[in-house]
């Protein structure tokens, strides 16, 4: 671009979109961190957040410079598009997922995982516009693949949490149409097991069993 002065946020969002990682670095420099920042978490006119596009973009140096630089959240929800689908407040990791990224789902996970940075603000995503029947698969999927990864104890434990409020959710609603995620969380071999859990209170156990095994006897991966 010839100037990177931010008159407009669509200014900003037009420069994420570009991928120029000199001209967002040229932006805090300008603009300070305080409003760098608040470009970071923003929205254009679609509802989606820089984070989100960056996804969409696929652009991986973009999206790791608006979470380490300028402080985009990845809990942040907001507008998405997939292979022609849109998804509407869709948290960035479910993006990831649903946009078949590996890199970036690692890097998210690593970032929750080392930090303790929420990968979903819960309290934005239960309240949002879309369907419980949208809300409980996201929940599911984002889980499943916490699970998944093999990663260890704490990222199985961290998929669990999401599963548990998909059934929560689940059990509390009077919408009784078959979900399009089965209602079943796969245990791998974390307990010697590659049995299934089909009940809120069995996942409750688990955690349970986990939380008073001795440091020593955790399993530390996942096959």
């Amino acid at each position: 671009m010839a100037s990177t002065k931010v008159n407009t946020v669509d200014d900003f969002f037009q420069i994420v979109a570009s991928g120029s990682v000199s001209d967002l670095l040229k932006i805090i420099e300008k603009e300070g961190r305080e409003k760098s920042t608040k470009l970071a978490q923003s929205y254009n006119e679609m509802g989606a957040t820089p984070l989100l596009v960056a996804i969409g973009k696929k652009d991986f140096q973009v999206m790791e410079l608006l979470v380490e630089v300028m402080g985009a959240s990845i809990g942040q929800i907001g507008h998405f598009t997939s292979n022609g689908v849109d998804y509407a407040d869709c948290p960035p990791l479910f993006a990831a997922i649903v946009s078949d990224q590996l890199s970036f789902v690692e890097y998210l996970f690593k970032r929750k995982m080392t930090r303790d940075k929420p990968s979903l603000d819960f309290d934005s995503f239960l309240s949002s516009s879309i369907t419980c029947r949208q809300k409980i698969n996201i929940l599911k999927l984002i889980g499943a693949t916490y699970m998944l990864s093999g990663k260890c104890w704490s990222s199985f434990l961290h998929g669990l949490s999401y599963w548990k409020k998909a059934m929560t959710l689940t059990s509390s609603t009077a919408d009784v149409e078959k979900y399009q995620i089965p209602n079943t969380v796969p245990v791998f071999r974390f307990m010697g097991s590659t049995s299934e859990l089909m009940a809120l209170e069995q996942m409750e156990r688990m955690a349970k069993y986990e939380t008073a095994l001795p440091i020593q006897s955790r399993g530390t991966s996942a096959i």
